[in-house]
């Protein structure tokens, strides 16, 4: 029915569906923006039922909306939905995969045009899976070419993309979505498995589950540079990020990692 962000779109009803496998920017919003169910017509820049504030500080997150939009409007007659494992998320939104046809007939993942665009980061996940290493494949030339998003990420000033955090401490109060890369300071292991002791505090805790966690560890030692994905919580007065998926983490480099 609209689209309201590079990863969610609601449908009659207002029911809102999140998309499986992706990550996007979420527009900054006023306060006291009010949901409607008023002036629904699609095709608005805007997503309708909100008024998107001009200063949005997350920037691209209006050019993944309409990305995905002008996406989905292309294809408005032809759009599937495969429910995930997990049908809906804490929020109670619908999880879902969006499938549209393919240039051979085939049905094709949006998260996978959205990925591959640029507008959106692969993320997984669990129980909700199953794509999450073919979506992860799909970025690698997105990054190399610096589309979408990924040509302010590596540019872009301190602050300018609040959910990019390159070797600092977060604040007490910045929870959510974030792609961080940091040093590994210590790797330990307990009774509930092994986790991650980045250099400005983050704890990563790791799947041990399956034959490919073994390999993963053994790239993950003290002194190595990474980058991670996902959503942060606090607690204990400590930042904590639990890894859902192996395709969330990979080793950076160096140069890549000041802000």
């Amino acid at each position: 029915d609209y689209v309201v962000d590079g990863d969610t779109v609601s449908l009659r009803g207002d029911k809102r569906v999140r998309i499986i496998g992706l990550n996007a920017p979420e527009i900054e919003r006023p306060a006291n923006a009010k949901r409607a169910g008023q002036n629904k017509q699609a095709g608005s820049a805007r997503s309708k039922g909100y008024k998107a504030s001009k200063k949005a500080s997350n920037a691209g997150a209006l050019a993944a909306r309409l990305y995905l939009h002008k996406l989905l409007h292309k294809n408005k007659d032809s759009i599937g939905l495969v429910w995930g494992l997990e049908s809906r998320d804490r929020h109670g939104r619908m999880l879902a995969h969006l499938l549209i046809p393919g240039p051979e007939g085939n049905r094709q993942l949006v998260a996978k045009h959205m990925i591959s665009a640029g507008w959106a980061l692969a993320s997984a996940v669990a129980p909700n899976t199953r794509c999450a290493d073919y979506l992860g494949s799909q970025e690698s030339n997105a990054r190399i070419n610096k589309k979408g998003l990924w040509g302010l990420i590596d540019s872009s000033p301190p602050g300018k993309l609040p959910w990019v955090v390159k070797s600092r401490k977060l604040k007490a109060r910045e929870t959510g979505f974030y792609l961080i890369r940091d040093r590994i300071d210590r790797v330990q292991q307990n009774n509930s498995g092994h986790r991650l002791l980045l250099q400005h505090g983050l704890v990563v805790t790791l799947p041990d589950k399956g034959s490919k966690a073994n390999a993963e560890l053994k790239q993950l030692t003290a002194g190595s540079w990474i980058e991670v994905r996902g959503w942060v919580s606090r607690s204990q007065r400590r930042h904590w990020l639990k890894l859902q998926h192996w395709s969330n983490i990979q080793l950076s480099q160096p140069s890549q990692n000041s802000d």
